[in-house]
């Protein structure tokens, strides 16, 4: 009875010992996060050593991307030249049962060392081997007991994702890298090119500027030699005048419109028709006048109105002095027939539309009397001079 107890009290222990030691292993994966492989496989035979109290413990692995395997090797305290001596006939093992496709279990080898009564276990890395392998030594002789098995199995599987999420946070960290110098060489080039664009724009504004002065200058240029307005130009001003005879068009507006400045313009003008604007302005509103009279439906103050002058006298002025007559006696004279027909009896029909539109424009007109001043008379005599407002 006692003797089983001790056997129990013993079981006990090492099942205690081997939980102990499968946590240490547990601890690798967490305290190796953000590590190296090599740092991470170190680590794991170093854990390794101090727990099965080996003599030896070594690791091949492969490292994604360079295909080159990495071995490294962890001693004990306790005769480390003499395993050192030992590594080349342990590789040559090693290498055979690689070979050996018969092992199959997690534990692929186990064997006794030729001369130096070393006690072998091999285990792979990786689901088939494909990470490496891991190698562990002892001088015991029951060496791998079934717990020590249980922990190398343990041990390769920690061993395997590790190294596995370490090669996988590496390439991570390098395409990041990769990427992040890609971004900063594109931003560095989208940099230059903005800057290229800037001044290429501001070449293009100083050209614009350049060929629009110089544009300008052939414009006036070509007006001098010509002593006058060019047809667009002309057309242009009288089109200006022509849509408001009230004289709220400013001689600076018709000059900006032809793109010319105000002294060149009315020079220019006064060169392709023979008078001033001022006075051109007054003919046409005299012209104005003359086709409104011929209706008998407007009074003399619409037409008045209707053409810009400030009230009947101003207008009776202005029309007499340019055609001779006053208004009243042209219209009577337009409206009277030929020597031998009969004058045709007076319309009795009510004004239309026209007539108190024009009336409504009229007085629009008379509320807003043209301004004077900057005009030459339209003929000798006391009349007032009429034009543009400088």
């Amino acid at each position: 009875m006692k003797a089983q107890n001790e056997g129990a009290r013993a079981e006990v222990r090492r099942l205690k010992a081997c939980i102990s030691d499968l946590l240490s292993l547990s601890a690798i994966q967490a305290l190796s996060r953000g590590r190296e492989p090599e740092h991470i496989i170190g680590s794991l035979l170093e854990v390794l050593i101090g727990t099965l109290h080996l003599d030896l413990a070594c690791a091949e692995f492969k490292i994604e991307g360079t295909g080159t395997p990495v071995t490294l090797a962890r001693f004990s305290q306790v005769a480390t030249l003499e395993l050192e001596e030992s590594l080349p006939e342990i590789r040559a093992s090693v290498d055979a049962w690689l070979t050996d496709r018969s092992l199959t279990s997690p534990v692929v080898a186990c064997g006794q060392s030729t001369d130096r009564g070393l006690s072998l276990a091999l285990v792979k890395l990786g689901l088939y081997g494909q990470t490496g392998w891991l190698l562990t030594c002892s001088r015991r002789e029951n060496f791998p007991t079934q717990t020590e098995r249980l922990i190398l199995g343990v041990a390769a599987n920690q061993g395997a994702i590790s190294v596995q999420q370490a090669q996988l946070l590496g390439e991570q960290t390098r395409v990041a890298h990769e990427l992040e110098r890609k971004v900063r060489r594109r931003t560095k080039e989208l940099q230059t090119a903005n800057l290229e664009l800037e001044r290429a724009l501001k070449q293009v504004d100083r050209l614009r500027d350049a060929l629009q002065r110089e544009n300008f200058a052939l414009r006036e240029q070509a007006g001098s030699a010509r002593g006058g307005l060019a047809p667009w130009q002309l057309k242009r001003a009288e089109a200006l005048m022509s849509e408001d005879l009230t004289g709220r068009v400013r001689l600076g507006q018709l000059a900006e419109a032809c793109s010319l400045s105000v002294r060149h313009f009315a020079r220019a003008f006064r060169e392709s028709t023979g008078i001033p604007p001022h006075r051109w302005l007054l003919n046409r509103r005299v012209a104005r006048a003359k086709e409104l009279l011929a209706d008998s439906q407007f009074s003399l103050f619409d037409v008045a109105l209707a053409c810009g002058f400030g009230d009947q006298s101003h207008f009776t002025r202005i029309f007499s002095a340019a055609v001779g007559l006053s208004p009243g006696l042209w219209r009577r004279l337009q409206s009277a027939p030929p020597i031998g027909e009969e004058r045709p009896a007076p319309s009795k029909r009510p004004p239309d539309r026209a007539q108190g539109q024009l009336v409504a424009s009229a007085t629009q007109v008379g509320a807003n009397p043209p301004a004077h001043g900057l005009s030459t008379p339209v003929s000798a005599g006391p009349e007032s001079r009429e034009g543009f407002a400088g």
